[in-house]
């Protein structure tokens, strides 16, 4: 949907407070006059369940995208419940620019090495009471941008599955409306351009695209006029940003105050983002009184220089074999401007030694006799783009190399790092293939590959959509930067860090080395033999596809966003299952898996109560339950340090289910008054329909109501023929006082316990004291033992002697 505004800007137009009605703030968006063409832009997205934050895993993911050009955006989040009488809550809502929003809402720690610095991230808190919340975001950078929601923590009860009463479900949906200004002016950066400001209008923007291997520039504004009278000084303000619109109000935003320059007005960009449009929004102050400003616009560049020279100095160094066979490919690099700063050849070569199969080297030539005197701090050398390597069997897992001459994958990512110039490359995250990951940069220091009387540091800095030139590689602001030096063996060696869930778009890599002398008090020099590192990057799931010891990493899937993520055990916690602030002790560990599974023994006394009551059917069931229940436990434990599977997990769930289910089953079948034929159809019709049952839902409540209640109606129907045969109350008082009354008691206090009581946190003790009260609970509601004679041939002696016999205590009846 697009409403199209015409009108112009003023410097007034700030944004909307978050203090006013939405509806209201739309009404203004609708009639705010514009500069130029400005579109109304609105995206919704469906309903979005939310969980409470166990893990990333439980996080809902949906995005959004914003138009190049877009002044404003309007982020209108509404939460709600279902029903609405479900309690209110604070929705936590994060959302950000080219990536999976970074989250971790009760501070747990990551793994070391990890670079958590998020660009462009917001955060919001939403009550789910069914309100509309707007969120306002001035200049946002175009492309996707990515919402992550979730619910606070609770204790979570452990309930029977069908008892636990009301249940809410929590939603979210997101209105998006953006104000874009759709026809921006181009500037030429290779000429001059002039440029008018007419009133009503007090500003203008205007978008430049920098070549390629642009790393800054300057902005020069020249032949200012007033109301057609030339001035020396120009009354303007510019602001410059990159990829966003710029704002005026911002402190991020480069500016500068063209009345604060005597001579000339100009600003220097030591930073931008390549290929992608730069802006410039020039004001006029309120306070200046004129109706038409007119100036010129020009450029000059910092661009990557090719040092003509540099040839016969890595011969020199490197002893680089130029043969036919040893160069793989060449590419020319000219200016298409026709500026002479760019021209020359850059080849590279691969070589073989002992101590490496392949070494990616480089040297440079001119293509003509022209020479031209270049400063250290203007030279780099841009290497080939870094390739994806995909491996088609796993997700996430993604090797970032060089191509060789024939555009296959170079397995090894080792070169040479000059001293005098920065080497720059770069590779490409993709945010459906590659967000969802873990990236990792390695840098390591090839030994003996420094002269013998000198030392090396080598250093990168990894920057997303800036090429880290000379002059930002040193502190590397606003990116990533590793080092190596060769003085030092073991860790020094070695560098790397994590980048978890990486924000899409290009990422450059900027190297460069120094060389010290040994004997020299480690003074800086002229590196005589240049030194080599091996470059490894690549993004695969978790950390390096592990979750620590007590964390497991899985694959997730919310909406449309796939991402990998650890499901941590025993209270730990974080990223990568590292964060032990909350952790069980060993000893705990211990604990539980003893309780959860030795408490199984106490179905002992229940089996030898019913093989001593010839009860073998009963017998068997409860030494079936007892050991599948055993084992079960072992293997379902959380802790990874005590655990056994002796089977498949499912099995030994199915068979713990069924095993339980049965045990109520024929126990109440043995406390009912039936013949061995009856008995033996019941149970082999229970072990059937209990089979199929537990497989169909074995956490359902049925699965449980259905053969109690089938086998209570059964016992109540036998004892109740039992009672009009006898004319007397069966079974006996004393026998409902000593032996089924504390069994129904223990009966009923395991299934509170199991039904209510459960939670995560007292999980091993209620669930262990379900395990020893229903285990008791046997010993009493098991029926005495019965006379040695058959049942059906007793059933026909007391019919024909007009007498009954009580099997539960073997009395003869009248």
């Amino acid at each position: 949907m697009e409403k199209v505004v015409k009108g112009c800007l003023t410097s007034k137009d700030k944004t909307f407070g978050s203090n006013y009605v939405f509806t209201i703030s739309v009404f203004l968006l609708a009639l705010t006059k514009c500069f130029g063409q400005v579109t109304m832009d609105v995206q919704w997205t469906s309903s979005i369940r939310l969980n409470e934050y166990r893990g990333y895993q439980t996080v809902s993911l949906t995005s959004l995208h914003v138009p190049a050009g877009t002044i404003e955006t309007i982020w209108d989040i509404q939460c709600s419940s279902l029903p609405r009488s479900c309690p209110v809550h604070n929705t936590q809502v994060y959302f950000q620019h080219g990536g999976y929003p970074l989250v971790s809402p009760y501070n747990a720690s990551y793994p070391a090495d990890f670079y958590l610095n998020r660009s462009d991230l917001h955060f919001v808190e939403v009550r789910t009471n069914n309100l509309s919340h707007p969120h306002h975001v001035i200049s946002p950078k175009p492309g996707t941008w990515f919402v992550a929601a979730f619910l606070p923590k609770t204790q979570e009860k452990i309930t029977q599955k069908g008892l636990n009463g009301k249940t809410c479900s929590y939603g979210m949906g997101i209105r998006f409306i953006n104000r874009v200004l759709s026809n921006i002016e181009d500037l030429s950066m290779s000429k001059h351009t002039k440029v008018s400001i007419q009133s009503p209008a007090l500003f203008t923007i205007l978008r430049f695209l920098p070549p390629d291997v642009t790393t800054g520039y300057t902005l020069y504004l020249s032949h200012c006029m007033v109301d057609n009278v030339n001035v020396t000084v120009c009354p303007v303000k510019i602001t410059v940003a990159s990829e966003h619109l710029p704002d005026y109000w911002s402190d991020t935003d480069l500016s500068v105050d063209c009345r604060e320059q005597t001579e000339g007005c100009q600003i220097a960009v030591d930073r931008l983002v390549a290929n992608e449009h730069n802006y410039v929004r020039i004001d006029v102050p309120d306070n200046v009184t004129a109706s038409l400003v007119e100036f010129h616009v020009s450029f000059s560049l910092l661009r990557c220089q090719l040092m003509y020279k540099l040839e016969a100095k890595m011969k020199r160094r490197h002893q680089i074999l130029h043969t036919p066979d040893s160069i793989k490919h060449v590419i020319s690099m000219q200016n298409s401007n026709s500026s002479s700063d760019m021209d020359g050849i850059l080849r590279f070569i691969s070589v073989k030694s002992n101590d490496s199969e392949s070494l990616l080297n480089y040297s440079i030539t001119t293509e003509g006799n022209e020479t031209r005197s270049l400063k250290a701090h203007e030279a780099c050398l841009i290497l080939p783009s870094l390739g994806t390597l995909r491996l088609a069997s796993e997700d996430f897992a993604s090797l970032f190399v060089f191509p060789d001459a024939m555009m296959y994958p170079q397995p090894n990512n080792k070169i040479f790092v000059p001293d005098n110039l920065v080497i720059l490359t770069h590779y490409n995250i993709f945010s459906m293939q590659d967000s969802g990951s873990t990236l990792k940069v390695e840098l390591e220091m090839v030994k003996d590959q420094t002269a013998p009387d000198q030392d090396a540091v080598v250093w990168v800095c990894m920057i997303k959509n800036v090429i880290p030139g000379k002059h930002l590689i040193d502190e590397c602001e606003g990116g990533i930067k590793l080092s190596v030096n060769s003085s030092i063996h073991g860790p020094k060696m070695k560098d790397k860090v994590y980048v978890p869930y990486p924000e899409e778009g290009r990422w450059y890599f900027g190297l460069h080395s120094m060389c010290f002398n040994k004997n020299k008090t480690m003074s800086p020099e002229a590196c005589n033999q240049l030194p080599m590192i091996s470059l490894l990057t690549f993004t695969s799931r978790c950390v390096d596809e592990e979750c620590g010891t007590f964390g497991q990493c899985q694959e997730y899937i919310s909406g449309l966003h796939v991402f990998s993520a650890c499901s941590c055990y025993a209270g730990y916690r974080g990223y990568g299952c590292t964060d032990a602030t909350e952790a069980e002790s060993d000893t705990i560990l211990l604990l539980t898996a003893l309780l959860l599974t030795l408490s199984n023994l106490f179905f002992i006394p229940s089996i030898f109560v019913a093989l001593h009551r010839r009860l073998f059917v009963e017998a068997l069931v409860y030494f079936f339950t007892m050991f599948f229940s055993t084992f079960y436990h072992a293997c379902d434990t959380k802790d990874v340090t005590h655990y056994y599977c002796m089977m498949k997990y499912d099995v030994l769930s199915y068979c713990d289910f069924l095993g339980s289910i049965m045990s109520f089953w024929v126990t109440i079948l043995a406390m009912a008054r039936l013949s061995s034929s009856v008995r033996s159809f019941f149970h082999m019709l229970g072990a059937l329909c209990l089979a199929l049952g537990v497989e169909y839902d074995r956490h359902g409540l049925w699965v449980f109501v259905v053969p109690a209640a089938a086998g209570i109606i059964i016992m109540s129907i036998s004892w109740v023929r039992q009672c009009c045969l006898r004319k007397n109350c069966y079974p006996s008082k004393w026998r409902y006082v000593k032996f089924l009354l504390p069994g129904i008691l223990f009966a009923g206090t395991g299934l509170v316990i199991f039904a209510f009581l459960e939670t995560e946190e007292n999980y091993k003790y209620t669930h262990s004291a379900w395990h020893v009260v229903m285990a008791l609970s046997i010993v009493f509601l098991l029926p005495s033992r019965q006379k040695s004679k058959d049942d059906n041939l007793e059933l026909i002696s007391a019919d024909l002697n007009g007498t009954l016999s009580d099997p539960v205590s073997g009395e003869t009846l009248s």
